[in-house]
């Protein structure tokens, strides 16, 4: 009696959660790849910046390393933006 929208619920509740998302695949090849430095380096365009330490520390790097490789990435990431918006003079023309 009740209905075949209870049924595909009870259904698909008993279903075990996915282990790996897209994500976690993208994390897990960029780690095998490249290690801290990749996951460091690529954290900015491809993962929260929350996220990206979390995944460091899920992988068992070291604290020090994780805060060297991310505070470099960080700095590097900082002054190539800030180069691109330097040289990108339509936009200081336009704000004069």
């Amino acid at each position: 009696m009740a209905g075949p929208f209870v049924t595909s619920f009870r259904n698909t509740a008993n279903l075990p959660p996915k282990k790996f998302t897209k994500t976690n695949r993208i994390a897990v090849n960029i780690w095998r790849k490249f290690g801290i430095v990749g996951i460091a380096f690529l954290t900015p365009p491809l993962f929260t910046p929350l996220f990206g330490p979390i995944l460091a520390v899920a992988f068992r790097v070291p604290k020090a390393s994780i805060f060297l490789w991310m505070s470099a990435s960080a700095l590097v990431w900082g002054l190539a933006i800030s180069y691109i918006a330097h040289k990108m003079t339509f936009i200081q023309e336009w704000i004069k």
